[in-house]
């Protein structure tokens, strides 16, 4: 009888505390419990401490004073377990939700790429990361990895912002799908329709590079033009002035060849059309309608953010922290964007159609749709499936297998390494993000893509008890 009397006294008191923030409550019931209870079973915790109630003999008021403080003491603590423990047996970060019923093969398939993910991020030893995870709308997965800055203890977490370097791209494009459904625009409109001081050389194709060209990479600008002036930090629309003096390698349409400057010329297009700056249209139509509370575009916002990553480079066999520089800001539509993993969780929502109000289908059906051959460079994209062709849409790679269709992009810039991709049919996507380069972010999207399909069946097929019945 004094066992169920506590028990029910820890299950009331828990309906209260599952679910609130337990990181600071870990670090003392982390002391507690490896001091007295090494063996860390909840049961025999709860034996125990019963036992020691009876045997001291505690009645009434005081009983139940002492009572209520270890229940609380041991849910808060067996929650913080739950929610903040590495074991691969816990890969999933959200609060429960009660009378839910969960498929358990996304449950199994969760806990399976945890152990993945956490082996090779140890493998890796790049300093921190953090992994979100959308299927079928709802997330399912967010999981911060390592440290914010290495040879420190300041952990990443679910807000930590990192820089998004060339997946920023994607959200350019839609936001140009955006504006361009709502301004009765074309993506075949010419440049020069809305630039006036656009000119190309030689002068004949100024008014064939379109919408499309530039969101596509298929201008016909030499490979990365002016990505060094980039680097060296000169101001945007400097940079877009000199592209009027770049021969062009190629006639507009004819070939792919990614640009970062060029890609900018979307900003100053946006402006003219709608009167407001870049950066507050992907504040107005993109952040905020969708919740993206951490999400910026300006190196002064990142900054003076107190819960960011720190960038890092290979030193030896380990990594070194390196200043955040402003290069790839002066192309913001290119490379500009600061975002946490929640937020990314959101954008992903947005971009597997679950959030129409702010995204619309067509604008997806827009960007996603092939415009032009690739190579897939990416070796973990190439040996996903075979075989596989690869083409560049509007800001997003796309990549055909023969069961699979997966849509994705990557960026690197300033020692940040991140990955998104999605599969629409399966309305699957993963994003990956980290504060140093390696194989890691391409390595564990493509490892979600593989085990999802190896318990897709299982997944699909599940019914719940009710409609069993």
């Amino acid at each position: 009888m004094l066992f169920v009397r506590f028990w029910n006294q820890v299950s009331v008191i828990g309906r209260f505390v599952i679910g609130t923030e337990m990181t600071y409550f870990n670090n003392l019931y982390e002391r507690v419990l490896n001091s007295f209870l090494p063996d860390r079973k909840p049961w025999k915790t709860i034996s125990r401490i019963a036992n020691f109630v009876g045997k001291e003999k505690l009645k009434g008021k005081k009983f139940n004073i002492i009572l209520s403080s270890i229940s609380v003491f041991l849910i808060l603590g067996f929650a913080s377990q739950y929610y903040l423990s590495p074991s691969p047996t816990t890969a999933l970060v959200q609060a429960p939700v009660l009378n839910e019923i969960t498929n358990p093969y996304i449950d199994s398939l969760l806990q399976e790429y945890n152990i993945e993910l956490e082996r090779e991020f140890k493998k890796s030893k790049i300093p921190g990361a953090a992994v979100g995870i959308v299927i079928n709308g709802k997330v399912e997965y967010l999981k911060p990895l390592g440290v914010k800055e290495i040879n420190t203890t300041d952990s990443i977490n679910k807000t930590t912002t990192f820089r998004l370097a060339s997946v920023s791209k994607g959200f350019s494009s839609i936001l140009m799908g955006i504006i361009k459904e709502e301004q009765c625009l074309s993506w075949f409109d010419p440049l020069s329709n809305y630039l006036s001081n656009f000119k190309t050389t030689p002068a004949q194709w100024t008014d064939s590079i379109s919408i499309a060209h530039v969101l596509s990479h298929t201008s016909g600008y030499p490979y990365q033009a002016y990505s060094n002036l980039v680097e060296e930090g000169f101001h945007r629309d400097s940079l877009i002035k000199e592209l009027n003096n770049v021969k062009l390698s190629r006639n507009p349409g004819d070939i792919h060849s990614y640009q970062n400057v060029a890609y900018s010329l979307v900003e100053p297009l946006l402006e003219k059309v709608t009167q407001s700056s870049f950066k507050e249209l992907m504040q107005n139509r993109i952040f905020k309608p969708l919740n993206m509370e951490r999400a910026s575009i300006s190196l002064g916002t990142m900054l003076l953010d107190d819960n960011k990553a720190l960038p890092h480079l290979p030193s030896g066999k380990s990594f070194r922290t390196i200043p955040i520089s402003s290069a790839y800001y002066n192309v913001a539509a290119a490379g500009g964007i600061n975002a946490s993993i929640t937020d990314m969780t959101k954008w992903m929502q947005a971009v597997t159609g679950h959030k129409e109000s702010v995204v619309p289908k067509v604008v997806l059906d827009s960007v996603f749709t092939p415009i032009i051959p690739t190579h897939v460079r990416s070796s973990y994209f190439s040996s996903f499936a075979r075989p596989r062709l690869g083409y560049y849409g509007l800001g997003w790679r796309v990549v055909n297998y023969p069961q699979d269709t997966l849509i994705y992009h990557g960026g690197y810039a300033n020692g940040y390494k991140s990955d998104i991709a999605l599969n629409q049919s399966k309305d699957i996507s993963i994003c990956v993000l980290s504060n140093a380069p390696g194989n890691f972010t391409p390595k564990m999207t493509i490892a979600f893509f593989k085990l999802y399909n190896k318990y897709q069946d299982r997944i699909k097929n599940w019914k719940t008890p009710e409609m069993v019945q």
